[in-house]
């Protein structure tokens, strides 16, 4: 059932027949309902299908950092941070073939923006912790004193994330992503994982620029 919650002329909400209404980003949207089709998928559709459930599987854990990191790309468009996200996966970050699909952490990006990438860039764990290095001194076209730094460890074998969206000062030059502890005393990472694909980017203050992600590297713990 169809509602009319802004009156008479207001959007429909809802679903009509065989179609269904909704608002999406502040434009009233009508389209098919999902239905199931009683054809064959063809060997295109269903390699495009493991394309997709490949690139969601790493997306969905890193909404929270690529809902912040995709946002100025995003703005003025048709999409969400989260389709951009996707998008650029399915097009640059896949390798191989269906069956035989893969993710390529090495250009995977998790953010997207203008502003000049970290530099230098170094990653270590120990301790319960991975430390962060880069070039605090690299030009910018942002005074680096408004410039933080954005962490995030992506963990493949339990398709799980750790992340900072706010952390250190460029002009630190380092900064530190713990990992929860499961018992107090052992990271939760050492009980599960036996690596990390990490990536660095820099944002504003305001969060109104943004760097590209880069990629820090794999740990193995």
């Amino acid at each position: 059932m169809a509602r009319m919650k802004n009156g008479p002329f207001g959007p429909i909400i809802g679903k009509i027949g065989n179609k269904i209404a909704y608002i999406r980003l502040g434009e009233p949207i009508i389209k098919m309902a999902p239905h199931k089709s009683n054809k064959p998928r063809t060997p295109a559709q269903i390699a495009a299908s493991d394309r997709m459930r490949v690139v969601m599987e790493l997306i969905s854990p890193l909404n929270s950092f690529t809902n912040v990191g995709f946002k100025l790309a995003a703005r003025g468009t048709n999409k969400t941070a989260q389709n951009k996200a996707v998008s650029y996966q399915l097009n640059n970050a896949l390798q191989g073939v269906y069956p035989d699909l893969s993710v390529d952490y090495s250009k995977v990006r998790l953010a997207e923006g203008k502003l000049n990438p970290p530099a230098d860039t170094t990653v270590t764990y120990a301790d319960g912790k991975l430390t962060f290095t880069w070039d605090k001194d690299a030009d910018d076209t942002y005074n680096n004193y408004r410039l933080h730094v954005m962490m995030v460890a992506y963990l493949p074998d339990t398709k799980t994330e750790y992340c900072c969206i706010m952390g250190a000062r460029k002009l630190a030059g380092e900064d530190f992503l713990p990992f929860v502890p499961a018992d107090g005393t052992k990271p939760y990472a050492m009980v599960k994982e036996t690596c990390a694909e990490t990536y660095l980017a820099f944002i504003s203050n305001d969060g109104e620029a943004i760097s590209n992600t880069v990629y820090t590297g794999r740990v193995v713990f």
